[in-house]
C-alpha cells in the first residue's frame, strides 16, 4: 500500500511543475486515502494542518508569486514561455537539419533578430516563473517528507 501512495505522492510531485495541475492537492490527497485506509492510527491532527497549510501555500503563493513579480512587465507570461521555448527548439531544428555552426548562424540571421531585443523582458519573467516552480517544488518536498516520516 505504501508503493502505492508513494507513486500517487511523486505523480503529484512531478505535477506541482506545471502551473495548472494540482500537484500538492494531489500529495494530500494520496496521504488522506493512506490515512484513512489505515484508520488515521498513526497521523497527528498538526501533521494535517501542516499539509493543508503547505497545500494552500504552494498553490496559493507559487500564484501570488507569479502574478506580482510578472505583473510590471508589457509581455505576457503565455509569451515568454512560449517564445523561450521556440526559440531553442527552433535553434535545435536548424542544428539538425544544417549542422551545428550553420544552423546557429541560419537561426540567428532569421529569427535571432525579433527574439534576442526582447530577451532581457523575457528572461526575467522565465526567471520568475522558475522561481514560483522551485517554490511549489520544494513545498511538495517538504509534503512528502512529512508524510514518509509521521505517515508511514
Amino acid at each position: 500500500m505504501e508503493l502505492v501512495v508513494a507513486v500517487i505522492m511523486y505523480a503529484g510531485l512531478y505535477s506541482m511543475l506545471l502551473p495548472k495541475f494540482p500537484g500538492s492537492l494531489i500529495i494530500l490527497g494520496a496521504a488522506a486515502l493512506y490515512g484513512w485506509i489505515r484508520g488515521f492510527e498513526n497521523s497527528e491532527p498538526w501533521l494535517w494542518w501542516v499539509l493543508i497549510g503547505l497545500a494552500l501555500l504552494a498553490d496559493g503563493g507559487s500564484r501570488l508569486i507569479r502574478y506580482y513579480q510578472t505583473k510590471p512587465y508589457r509581455l505576457s507570461r503565455r509569451f515568454s514561455v512560449n517564445a523561450t521555448a521556440g526559440n531553442v527548439a527552433g535553434m535545435i531544428t536548424a542544428d539538425v537539419a544544417f549542422g551545428p555552426v550553420l544552423g546557429v548562424i541560419i537561426w540567428q540571421l532569421v529569427a535571432g533578430k525579433t527574439y534576442l531585443p526582447r530577451w532581457s523582458t523575457t528572461g526575467k519573467i522565465m526567471a520568475v516563473l522558475i522561481k514560483a516552480a522551485l517554490f511549489r517544488l520544494s513545498c511538495g518536498i517538504v509534503m512528502i517528507i512529512l508524510v514518509i516520516t509521521y505517515l508511514f
